[in-house]
């Protein structure tokens, strides 16, 4: 892959973790203004892409795992090359001086690709799973500002597992659902990690999607997450659901128009009730269809 396309893989995903950082957290960027009644307003786009070429790289990747974490930072770790080989490294990327910076923090995952990153504030990320060269169920946390990574302990995980998708709610809560576990089963659970207390909770919901891997989820505000396709037993899914999670419940929505069933897509929260959703692959091909949905 040529450097500037790859580079433009990896603005563009660092865009989408932006906005779909929760808006509780006062996590740095300048995409709002406040007007004079205090009422937060959009910006906006000048609809343009525009190739950086940084002077230094990080090497071609994918399934990597990239989050915003405020003060016009990205960070980036692991992933997997071109040649089916895993990274471990850590790398920071300064949206103000264009400059990718390699990190060696204290301590680290090992290699891995298919992992799940969220940034819950207070210069904390958290990681969870991946694949090296089996599935794992590791949680860590790497600290923005010390530079290091920790291995945390708790007492109850999910199981082992990669290509799972994970979401802040806010309220020191991350919500995970789906997956491939490390005996290649696809899985349908729904966890909750409290970042305080350290403590992974399966809610069991009476009802739920049905077990996959590759899908994507969104924080959507007011306790609702929207989750939209993936890979299940019956292939490339296209069913859209929504979790509230004050009460636990996964509901399917069964909108009348929808995208195909697909998986490896991305979507992003704009606020206003909205979803973007791009890309994607189903059936043999990849797609370059833009859908919104409200």
């Amino acid at each position: 892959m040529k450097k500037s396309s790859l580079f433009l893989v990896f603005i563009m995903m660092g865009i989408l973790l932006f906005f779909n950082c929760p808006t509780q957290q006062s996590s740095g960027g300048g995409d709002s203004d406040s007007n004079s009644n205090g009422e937060e307003e959009q910006t906006g786009f000048q609809n343009t892409w525009t190739n950086l070429n940084p002077s230094t790289i990080p090497a071609a990747r994918r399934m990597h795992s990239m989050a915003y974490v405020g003060n016009n930072k990205i960070i980036l770790f692991g992933g997997v090359s071109s040649g089916g080989g895993r990274y471990d490294d850590t790398i920071e990327y300064n949206i103000i001086s264009n400059t990718w910076t390699l990190l060696f923090p204290t301590g680290s995952p090992s290699a891995r690709g298919g992992h799940s990153m969220v940034y819950v504030g207070n210069n904390k990320i958290i990681l969870f799973g991946g694949g090296d060269a089996h599935s794992n169920n590791e949680t860590w946390e790497y600290n923005v500002e010390l530079n290091t990574w920790t291995l945390l302990f708790p007492a109850t995980s999910p199981s082992a597992r990669h290509r799972h998708s994970m979401v802040y709610v806010g309220d020191n809560k991350i919500i995970l659902f789906g997956g491939n576990d490390s005996g290649g089963d696809l899985c349908d659970d729904t966890w909750e990690y409290n970042v305080v207390s350290n403590t992974w909770t399966e809610l069991s919901p009476a009802t739920k999607p049905s077990a996959r891997r590759e899908l994507s989820m969104v924080y959507a505000g007011n306790n609702k997450i929207i989750l939209f396709g993936g890979y299940d037993r019956g292939g490339e899914n296209d069913e859209t659901w929504e979790y509230n999670v004050a009460s636990n419940t996964w509901t399917d929505l069964n909108p009348v128009v929808k995208p195909s069933g697909r998986r490896y897509h991305s979507m992003a929260y704009t606020e206003n009730n909205r979803i973007i959703l791009f890309g994607g692959y189903y059936g043999s091909h990849n797609t370059d269809e833009t859908w919104e949905y409200k």
